[in-house]
């Protein structure tokens, strides 16, 4: 019976050694959330942030942590949930303050909600850690924008163009600003480059239409409006962008010749005091038709 007994223990000692081997030759285990965290960026990278999105919060929930969570954050803005996606930024910063790309979307989620100012430390404190990132640069560039700065926006949007062309937001917010400096003419361009690389997105439509509408071309304006409004229907920024262009329009025609007032006035007017009916209190659309208003000579 002893002898069995030792038997046996020397051929469980051996087989363990074995297991022990074989783990050794197979490496260290796979992790499933860095694996699931891998696949999230490869679909992200591709475009599909709705699948994405799911599988960073399936990697949130297997404790990838602040690349997780930031993952995550920026398949939100890219499906323009701009409020959830700061959620996640902030969670990420929680883990890890320095957290780069937390950084970025912090900053550039208070910058879309009118606290630019706010935003920019965040953003310059990603700038400082990657100079030379160009989705770092487009956001300090569209920060600017939004802190009343368009002019000071150029540089940093050219350096993002001249590292990353494929980006279509650096050059759409490079038309913007030229827009908002009152050069509609030399921002189509840019808007048109935006458009190839992706030319169903319908803030860089609805964009475009804003210069068309400030050049007085009323129906090609107004239909890209429409067009965007088809892909992303009731999209509360193309729809205050529709109220602006009827009021460029207005004074694309007052600015004529001869010319009375003009009827686009009272549609704007009319238009975002309907869309601020469907939006009580929302700070954006109060300031649109503030501006409608004021253009109208109210």
């Amino acid at each position: 019976m002893a002898a069995r007994k030792q038997v046996a223990v020397a051929a469980a000692a051996a087989l363990a050694s074995l297991a022990v081997y074989a783990a050794l030759l197979q490496g260290p285990a796979a992790d499933p959330a860095a694996e699931t965290l891998a696949e999230a960026d490869r679909l992200y990278a591709g475009g599909s942030y709705t699948e994405a999105l799911a599988l960073y919060e399936e990697a949130v929930a297997g404790g990838a942590g602040a690349d997780a969570l930031a993952g995550k954050g920026e398949a939100l803005e890219a499906l323009a949930m701009y409020g959830e996606a700061g959620e996640a930024y902030r969670a990420a910063l929680e883990i890890d303050p320095d957290h780069v790309r937390a950084l970025r979307g912090e900053g550039f989620v208070l910058a879309i909600f009118d606290m630019a100012d706010a935003g920019m430390p965040y953003i310059d404190m990603a700038l400082e850690a990657e100079p030379d990132n160009a989705a770092i640069l487009a956001t300090k560039g569209y920060a600017l924008i939004r802190a009343g700065s368009p002019a000071e926006s150029l540089d940093y949007l050219d350096r993002s163009i001249a590292i990353d062309p494929t980006a279509p937001f650096a050059h759409n917010d490079r038309g913007f600003a030229l827009y908002l400096m009152g050069r509609p003419a030399e921002a189509l361009p840019y808007f048109d480059a935006a458009l190839e690389l992706d030319p169903d997105n319908p803030i860089i439509n609805s964009d475009k239409a804003l210069a068309l509408g400030a050049l007085g071309r009323a129906d090609e304006a107004l239909a890209l409006h429409d067009a965007a409004l088809e892909i992303a229907p009731g999209n509360l920024l193309v729809l205050i962008n529709r109220g602006t262009t009827l009021s460029d329009l207005a004074e694309y025609e007052e600015g004529r010749p001869g010319a009375g007032p003009s009827e686009y006035h009272g549609m704007a007017v009319s238009h975002l005091e309907g869309l601020l009916a469907d939006h009580p209190g929302n700070r954006a659309v109060e300031k649109a038709l503030e501006s409608a208003v004021l253009r109208a000579g109210g």
